[in-house]
């Protein structure tokens, strides 16, 4: 939990730790679940656009040139999500 949990185990009231610790937790877990569905979904759109196949369950039945043009295609579109959701991720932790 880090610096977070001291911060907040230290700002709540003795009687509260319980309920300021999981709700830590709680919106953690909610973090990374919306994440993960974003990361998901833009990795999905963006290979159903640019794939041979159609969508990604599309890939394990794919031969040859086809299979390797969806893994690279798969490879981009993973770049892509990925550099996206860190740039979005640094937009707020900018100073002018």
């Amino acid at each position: 939990m880090g610096q977070l949990g001291l911060l907040v185990q230290n700002a709540a009231p003795r009687h509260q730790l319980g309920v300021a610790t999981t709700s830590i937790r709680f919106f953690q877990t909610l973090g990374n679940a919306l994440g993960t569905a974003v990361f998901g979904t833009v990795l999905a759109r963006l290979y159903a656009a640019h794939g041979p196949g159609g969508d990604i369950s599309a890939l394990a039945r794919l031969i040859g040139v086809s299979r390797a043009d969806g893994i690279t295609v798969f490879a981009d579109a993973t770049r892509a999500a990925f550099w996206g959701g860190a740039g979005r991720w640094r937009l707020p932790h900018c100073r002018h």
